[in-house]
């Protein structure tokens, strides 16, 4: 995880490294850069093992913000019609 602290030259070049790439792109899902992260594996994510494609949709999946919990369904009121 040392590329999370990497410079953006460092972190495009580690990305168009084969053997660097996929910590290129998990660091840019640690940095929040989800688009990124997303472009590199558009880019490059065919040349990787089916393995290491499981590992990096397990990762995008893993590093997505969670929704806030909906507000509690109210209750309906009745409505009283005149008789």
């Amino acid at each position: 995880m040392a590329l999370v602290a990497a410079d953006e030259a460092m972190l495009a070049a580690a990305g168009a490294d084969p053997a660097m790439g996929l910590g290129a792109y998990r660091a840019r899902l640690a940095r929040g850069e989800r688009d990124q992260a997303a472009d590199w594996f558009i880019a490059h994510g065919k040349a990787l093992t089916p393995a290491d494609q499981s590992n990096a949709m397990t990762d995008w999946i893993v590093s997505a913000e969670v929704p806030p919990p909906a507000p509690p369904a109210s209750k309906a009121t009745p409505v009283k019609t005149p008789r």
